[in-house]
């Protein structure tokens, strides 16, 4: 069934073309664990029709906002993840993980727009075959190590890199705009334009804890800085977004960004009985 986010829009309008979405998957994997080591290894395959957009799409028509779904929208998910797992003595853990993902939209189709009265208002098409999907990270690399220098005192920290991460991206921009007909959606080749790829980043975060231990309750402390060197970096992009830019470039000049969060700590306290 479709999430609510695509059956009504903030104003509390329902959505035109309400469909369920249809998701057809193939995983196999292999799990290893002994006293020092741990393996965990995923393949994945998965067909993804009606796939919903994080982003609500609207159009214009008579001066009236209209949010609609777009049926038809096929993507289509391969990827591996692999996480392994070292205890070497008893006080130390290193973890890794490492996933690779290959992410497409697979398909092109018409959009037709109805009013309440079930009235077409307009016709629009799209063509994103081969287009990446964004808002995803489709490499990641985690690594951490948790050391315990003595009992119930530890400090772990993780690096994690991000990459293959491309900007979300709106449909009707990857067909023929009825208002400009200069507007390229395609490329030098004739495929479909990607949407920009955002810039590579890592963090590093640190943690500490320890723990007091009493007859009738325990008390654990515990610290942790997250994005350590305070890294400037883009989470998320919208691929040429109208409300950041009035160009339609499909590239850093014409997206929307957000920015990550710099260098931040947290501490707490946590009493057990």
């Amino acid at each position: 069934a479709p999430r609510f986010a695509n059956v009504f829009d903030n104003q509390n309008k329902m959505f035109r073309e309400i469909k369920n979405e249809i998701i057809e998957a193939f995983e196999i994997g292999y799990h290893y664990n002994s006293k020092t080591i741990a393996i965990n290894v995923n393949g994945y395959l998965t067909y993804w029709q009606n796939r919903p957009l994080d982003q609500v799409s609207k159009v214009t028509i008579d001066e009236e906002q209209y949010s609609y779904n777009i049926n038809g929208i096929d993507a289509f998910h391969k990827g591996i993840e692999i996480e392994f797992g070292w205890k070497p003595i008893p006080s130390l853990q290193w973890d890794q993980v490492f996933a690779f993902g290959d992410w497409r939209w697979v398909s092109g189709d018409s959009v037709y727009i109805y009013d309440d009265n079930n009235k077409l208002l307009a016709t629009r098409y799209f063509d994103a075959r081969g287009v990446h999907v964004g808002d995803a990270a489709q490499i990641q690399l985690m690594e951490s190590i948790r050391w315990e220098i003595i009992k119930y005192l530890y400090v772990s920290g993780s690096f994690t890199l991000f990459a293959k991460n491309y900007s979300e991206f709106d449909p009707i921009s990857l067909g023929p705009d009825p208002d400009d007909p200069s507007y390229q959606y395609l490329d030098e080749n004739g495929n479909p334009r990607d949407s920009w790829k955002l810039p590579v980043y890592f963090l590093v975060d640190l943690n500490a804890g320890y723990r007091f231990t009493f007859k009738n309750f325990k008390l654990d402390l515990r610290a942790t800085v997250l994005n350590l060197l305070d890294r400037k970096y883009i989470s998320d992009a919208q691929n040429n977004d109208s409300y950041s830019t009035s160009t339609r470039n499909f590239d850093a000049a014409s997206a929307g960004v957000f920015f990550g969060t710099g260098r931040t700590f947290n501490a707490s306290i946590a009493l057990s009985f």
